[in-house]
């Protein structure tokens, strides 16, 4: 069904499927607003049967548009491991690229588990790794929603309603 999807609307940029957690329930990956941080607010429940355009995915499994992928030039190499996924997504969603939940497609996904044995074997290193990342998340499209008249920041609610 993604593919199926990025086949049928040339306009996608990313799909994604409905994630589960190991024992099968559901785990909210997408919609919802970003703030400057990247943290993720006012998520929806995504767990129906219908597709549906959203702003940003959480990228535990994507598919990502490779000529989108290019155009805007991949991932920003100043994100180490956090808030990469959210910059993707406001970088294609700028361009006009769409970004899509399938819930069709299910993929079982044990939520932060790589984060969680980071910080038990590096705390203090994995938190200065997602500060460093969140201060540079911040900075950047701070001064990119005001330079833009806040354009991103300022449709996500035009677009969720």
């Amino acid at each position: 069904p993604l593919l199926k999807a990025m086949q049928e609307n040339n306009k996608i940029g990313i799909v994604a499927p409905q994630l589960l957690d190991i024992t099968g329930q559901k785990v909210i990956n997408a919609g919802g607003l970003l703030d400057f941080y990247g943290h993720k607010y006012g998520q929806r429940d995504l767990h129906y049967l219908n597709p549906s355009k959203e702003l940003w995915m959480t990228f535990a499994c994507v598919m990502i548009r490779i000529s989108a992928y290019k155009h805007i030039q991949g991932f920003d190499r100043n994100l180490i491991h956090y808030c990469s996924d959210s910059d993707l997504c406001i970088r294609m969603g700028i361009l006009d690229y769409e970004i899509w939940h399938i819930p069709e497609s299910k993929v079982r996904h044990e939520g932060q588990i790589s984060t969680k044995e980071a910080f038990k074997n590096t705390c203090s290193k994995m938190q200065e790794v997602m500060n460093k990342d969140q201060k540079y998340f911040e900075t950047k499209w701070r001064k990119e929603g005001i330079r833009n008249g806040n354009s991103w920041f300022g449709m996500q609610e035009a677009v969720l309603n």
